[in-house]
């Protein structure tokens, strides 16, 4: 049985929710990756897009700090790798395509 060669993908959930994954579709660079980290950049560039508010720099006693939407940035800033579930061919359609 031949290796599958993963690439990374953000898909954006029903829901709203970013997530990262990984696919068997071909890498083309501008929103499937065949590198993680980009995949990531991608990702938190996206969630700070739909969080104009958002600032990941903010501390906790700071005004207009988060902890969920700062939980969810680090997801997407620092995915495990052996943790990514697959992109199944039913929901490719929602890999977000920038």
């Amino acid at each position: 049985m031949a290796k599958v060669k993963w690439n990374y993908a953000v898909v954006k959930s029903v829901f709203g929710d970013l997530w990262i994954g990984k696919t068997g579709l071909e890498a083309n660079g501008e929103y499937i990756f065949s590198n993680l980290e980009d995949a990531s950049n991608f990702a938190c560039q996206l969630f700070e897009d739909d969080n104009p508010d958002f600032d990941v720099s903010l501390e906790e006693d700071d005004e207009g700090y988060d902890d969920e939407l700062l939980c969810q940035f680090e997801d997407l800033e620092n995915p495990i790798k052996e943790e990514l579930e697959e992109i199944k061919k039913s929901i490719e359609k929602f890999i977000v395509k920038g």
